[in-house]
């Protein structure tokens, strides 16, 4: 990825930058293999079972799986590497933290954007002996810490190799133009005009590709950008080119442009500085010689008999970067005529010029419906290239090393979907998309190929080194596991030390073009790093229970494009739907073609996300156009005929297919569509704000209700033997997102009615039967959610005995008086209240019951506290930490900015107080610890207990069962970021960033509550 990754342009009057349209098709071959490929595209989209996903197993299996988490449902590090000067020990140490914390795997990255000092790529870089030795290491390592690890297919990204040069076959190819303006009736006699764009570095041939002659629209100026040409003017001049000398005179109408494209290697490199001897350059992605020349580098240079032995034990996937081809001119492959012909059916010269580009920006231009098209079409070719050539090819070969493959497959205006659906594992960003829907359209491929992972770069922040929080990062990330997301990938580990390093150590990112830099360098060079653990933890749970069984969705949005990251959403449902409790997939035009894209019992891809209707609005690309594909107009009129409820939004009078159309189609599209309208299953509405009328007669309903709620968030995951609901109070991702505590009546759909509901504390790694909620009479069940801003939960509806040990509750409350009721140890109801009284709770079989507690201490505020305090600086070397002891002694709490002694302070902080309980306090009384704000991880302890890990996003602590009458002693960890004295220690590159408000700040209380049975 990078720092500022570019957005897609989606206006088709602007020129679509370079990584939203690759001039691309197959090299020479791609022919023979294309029914090879069909077949392994087949292999690759299985139906969706979600093959690899956790099945619940009877006996209490998934409770103990979910205290304890497997390797491979933890979250995992990219762990970057200064390229191979790195030291045996120092990996196997760094191995051993990053499993003593609780995560599962590691990414191993050559990334040096920071280094200031130069490695020797012939001794230390990527692919040399060093570095198969030092991966080797890392392996006999993980292996014997249960730590999986993935290798990055190349060096930085994208993917790339030494031993090729940019005049290469396997190079990465642009398609660079020269234009001379001529007058009607002159004669252009001489060289052909030189490409308006320079070379790259290393660039030493070229190939006249064509040269062609076009009529400048008439009123408009030929050096315009971009210049309007005639479309049916385009004259092809090629074979009047003599040892690169043109002679042709122009007619006498007119303004003319000669135009002459020319063949070269783009000399693209891979992010960095130099990483191998001799240089790497990016590799052809949509052509065989691409592919083959990676594969090559791998089986003879870094595939040693070890190796091989060592990724089959403990290997996880080979990974590649966002797709993200960098030139000045216009991508482009060598076979691309040919290609785009056989593939479309009509040849691509005659509208070459409506694709050259110079700078990211479309040179020429014909009329917008001819630009459109023919650019969509291209778009189309170079999809199925890139799947044919790279991706599956790829696949296949990691896949038979026991390897996965794992791929950031949008950075181009290509079928993103469609990749996500064929791929191992398809991974989205934090710091690239723009909205969950962007991750959405991703867990709609997977979801439609029976893939289980999607996987998330998580944690990466633009000028966020050594000033990302945990609790930001959980924040935005719970919100992400609500869009499909069941893998983060952080952002990053960093290997301890690199030439030019300053304290505390080398970072990929950091510094980063003189700044602070982005992303965040994780390990025990922070302060938070000793509580990391328990957010590796609750992390690893939710991630498990994201992972078993199949993702359920309501409505599949299909969109004419597969495009991933363009920021747009789902007509009604994102804005409107999704504060209600719909959920949405997108689909692509390409997922229809799967194996799991059928309908049965009304329900599209029933084994799969099982959607309970489709909805079909205008292209959201092109201004919501009316077009629509032959083939997906005619399979959506056969899922009518078998009762698959349809939206369809807008009057498609005018409805066309996309790309040039051949004779007839449109007449034939509109057919179709008449058809599809008539259908009893299928609602046609004037607009987005009336999809509700469609809702309603169409008799749709959600699997999950509640009233209308900006922020509640959900994902719902099903096996055999229970539903799974993770619910999430969305702080961060969207304008409505207040950062408020939320309580709302919640319904469940259920399939069985003998189901019962259990909270799993992803925290603490906890089930427990839920005590209150209300089974409706159609077998629905309403519960109360009650989250604070960032928290989340997870509810589980299954039958006691099988998916969990024991009998069902023999009782369950269905409201009550009291603030909470809970099911004791023993079985029965408890209530718990931080007022006394009477309280009347009312249960499932109609009858009441009531409790009472007695006297409850006031709540008591906590003013007065010890802080020991370590103050992190720089140590004797880059990597190395000087921590210094102060005591502080505290009348009242205050960020550590405001106290003398801590004001550019970094570190950990213990806040010790005692609390007196007097001879009242019981056995029934308990109390919640609210710390108020803490800034920014925490652990607490009581009378020398270290309590089980908190919610680190809600900052309330039940300590009641380990008070005691008396004196007691409660202290409060808090571990903070380096961002304080980072800025007087590299005042250069941290000094103009804010102090951040460390430690704990509060209010901070200790508010008794009563307890006692609900009949007691």
């Amino acid at each position: 990825m990078r720092p500022t990754p570019e957005q897609e342009d989606t206006s088709e009057h602007s020129s679509l930058r370079r990584r939203a349209l690759l001039k691309m098709t197959a090299a020479a071959g791609a022919a023979a293999a294309l029914s090879t490929a069909t077949a392994s595209v087949a292999a690759a989209a299985g139906t969706p079972t979600a093959t690899g996903a956790t099945a619940a197993k009877p006996g209490g299996a998934f409770a103990r799986s979910f205290a304890a988490p497997a390797a491979r449902v933890r979250p995992k590090f990219r762990w970057w590497w200064p390229d191979a000067l790195v030291d045996p020990e120092e990996i196997k140490r760094e191995i051993d933290q990053i499993a003593a914390a609780g995560f599962g795997g590691v990414e191993i990255a050559a990334v040096t954007h920071s280094v200031s000092e130069p490695i020797d790529p012939s001794r230390h870089g990527w692919g040399t002996p060093a570095w198969v030795a030092a991966v080797e290491t890392a392996l006999r390592q993980a292996r014997r810490r249960d730590i999986v690890v993935d290798l990055t297919i190349g060096p930085a990204w994208p993917a790339a190799v030494p031993g090729i040069t940019p005049d290469s076959r396997a190079a990465i190819k642009e398609l660079a133009h020269g234009v001379a303006v001529l007058p009607g009736g002159t004669a252009f006699t001489g060289p052909l005009p030189e490409p308006v764009t320079a070379p790259g570095s290393g660039v030493t041939a070229r190939r006249t590709r064509s040269v062609q002659a076009a009529r400048v629209v008439a009123g408009t100026s030929p050096t315009a950008f971009p210049a309007q040409l005639e479309k049916d003017s385009v004259t092809d001049l090629t074979s009047r080119v003599s040892v690169g000398r043109l002679e042709w005179t122009a007619p006498d109408d007119g303004t003319w442009l000669v135009i002459a494209c020319y063949e070269r290697g783009s000399g693209q490199r891979p992010e960095g500085p130099a990483h191998t001897s001799p240089l790497s350059y990016v590799v052809d992605h949509f052509s065989e010689a691409g592919t083959r020349a990676v594969i090559d580098f791998w089986e003879s240079r870094i595939l040693t008999p070890r190796m091989r032995k060592l990724l089959r034990e403990t290997g996880g996937a080979l990974y590649e970067d966002s797709i993200e081809m960098e030139t000045h001119a216009t991508l482009w492959t060598p076979a691309a005529p040919a290609e785009f012909e056989r593939r479309m059916g009509y040849s691509l010269m005659p509208y070459l010029p409506a694709l050259l580009q110079t700078k990211e920006k479309y040179a020429f231009s014909f009329d917008a419906a001819t630009n459109k098209a023919v650019r969509r079409d291209y778009m189309e070719v170079v999809t199925e290239l890139y799947v044919e050539n790279h991706l599956l090819p790829v696949q296949k070969w990691a896949n038979g090393l026991g390897l996965q493959l794992r791929i950031q497959p949008y950075g181009l205006q290509t079928d993103a979907m469609y990749k996500a659906a064929l791929l191992d594992v398809s991974e989205g960003e934090s710091l690239g998309f723009k909205n969950l829907d962007d991750f959405r359209c991703l867990a709609g491929g997977r979801d439609m190929g029976g893939k289980l992972v999607l996987s998330n770069e998580a944690g990466g922040t633009a000028g966020g080194a050594y000033a990302t929080t945990w609790d930001a990062t959980l924040r935005k990330l719970v919100t992400q596991y609500a869009a499909g997301v069941n893998q983060a990938v952080f952002h990053g580990f960093a290997y301890a030390d690199a030439p030019g390093a300053a304290w505390p150590g080398f970072a990929a990112f950091s510094p980063y073009n003189g700044g602070a830099g982005y992303g965040e360098a994780w390990g025990p060079r922070q302060p938070t790093w000793g509580h990391t653990a328990d957010i590796a933890g609750y992390l690893s749970r939710t991630q498990q229970v994201l992972r078993t069984g199949v993702n359920k969705v309501d409505i599949g949005v299909l969109w004419q494009k597969g495009y991933a990251g363009s920021g747009l959403g789902a007509s009604w449902f994102s804005g409107d739907g999704v504060p209600v409790g719909w959920t949405h997939l997108f689909l692509s035009p390409r997922l229809l073609s799967l194996p799991g894209a059928v309908v049965r019992d009304g329900r599209f891809a029933p084994d799969g996300p099982a959607y309970k209707a489709l909805l079909i609005d205008g292209d959201v690309m092109i201004g919501r156009e009316h077009t629509l594909q032959l083939d997906v107009a005619e399979k959506l009129v056969g899922y009518a005929e078998k009762g698959l409820p349809i939206i369809v939004i807008g009057d498609w009078k005018d409805g066309h297919v996309p790309g040039l159309p051949k004779s007839g189609e449109n007449e034939r599209l509109l057919r179709l569509i008449s058809e599809l309208l008539a259908r009893p299953s299928v609602f046609n509405v004037p607009d987005r704000p009336d999809v509700p009328r469609a809702i309603a007669a169409l008799g749709l309903r959600r699997d999950v209700e509640y009233a209308q709620s900006s922020m509640l968030l959900h994902a719902h995951r099903a096996d055999t033997e229970a539903d799974y609901y993770f619910f999430a109070n969305d702080s961060v991702s969207k304008k409505g997102s207040t950062g408020t505590p939320i309580s709302h009546d919640v319904t469940l759909t259920t399939r069985r009615p003998d189901v019962v509901p259990y909270v799993l504390d992803a925290w603490t790694g906890t089930i427990e039967p839920l005590a209150t909620y209300t089974r409706l009479a159609d077998g629905r069940i309403r519960l109360r959610v009650a989250l604070r801003p960032g928290a989340t939960t997870i509810i589980a509806t299954a039958r006691p005995g099988t998916w969990i040990p024991g009998p069902a509750p023999r009782r369950h409350a269905t409201s009550s008086q009291a603030s909470e009721v809970r099911l004791a140890k023993s079985g029965r109801l408890e209530i718990r209240d931080t007022r006394p009284g009477t309280y009347t709770t009312h249960l499932h079989d109609g009858t009441s019951v009531s409790g009472t507690i007695e006297k409850v201490p006031e709540p008591m505020p906590l003013t007065r506290w010890t802080l020991t305090a370590e103050d992190w600086t720089p140590g004797a070397d880059a990597s190395s930490t000087t921590k210094t002891r102060r005591v502080v002694e505290l009348d009242g709490l205050r960020p550590w900015p405001e106290i003398p002694e801590l004001t550019d302070a970094s570190g950990v902080g213990r806040y010790r107080t005692t609390v007196k309980l007097g001879a009242a306090w019981t056995g029934g009384h308990g109390a919640l610890l609210e710390l108020g704000e803490v800034y920014d991880t925490y652990r607490v302890t009581v009378n020398g207990r270290t309590l089980p890990p908190a919610d680190q996003l809600t900052t309330v602590v039940d300590v009641g069962p380990h008070l005691r009458r008396g004196t007691n002693s409660i202290e409060v960890e808090v571990a903070t970021s380096l961002l304080n004295r980072l800025r007087v220690s590299n005042a250069p590159v941290f000094g103009v960033a804010k102090k951040q408000d460390y430690g704990l700040v509060g209010p901070v209380r200790l508010v008794p509550y009563g307890r006692t049975a609900a009949d007691g």
